[in-house]
C-alpha cells in the first residue's frame, strides 16, 4: 500500500509511504515547500497502521507515483 500524506500540521510537507502487508512503513519520501525531497528507509521505531481503517482510503497513491517521487528524491542525511 502507498500513502501520501498531507497537512496544515506540516507547513506544507508531505509524506509519501510504502507500507508492507503487517501495516510498517518500509520507505518513505518527504516532500517539502521549496521542492526538495528526501528518501529514508530505515527507523528504529516503527509501529504498524491499520491497512484497513477507512481514513486512509483517501490518501491512497499508485505504485508508480511512489517509485517517481523515491527516484527522485536524495537520501536524509538526518536519517538514524
Amino acid at each position: 500500500m502507498y500513502l501520501r500524506e498531507a497537512s496544515p500540521e506540516y507547513d506544507g510537507v508531505a509524506y509519501l509511504a510504502e507500507l508492507g502487508s503487517d501495516g510498517r512503513r518500509l520507505r518513505q519520501v518527504e516532500q517539502r515547500p521549496d521542492g526538495e525531497c528526501l528518501r529514508t528507509d530505515d527507523w528504529p521505531f516503527n509501529p504498524p497502521i491499520d491497512l484497513r481503517d477507512p481514513q486512509y482510503v483517501p490518501m491512497e497513491i499508485s505504485a508508480e507515483a511512489f517509485e517517481n517521487a523515491w527516484r527522485g528524491a536524495r537520501p536524509d542525511p538526518d536519517a538514524w
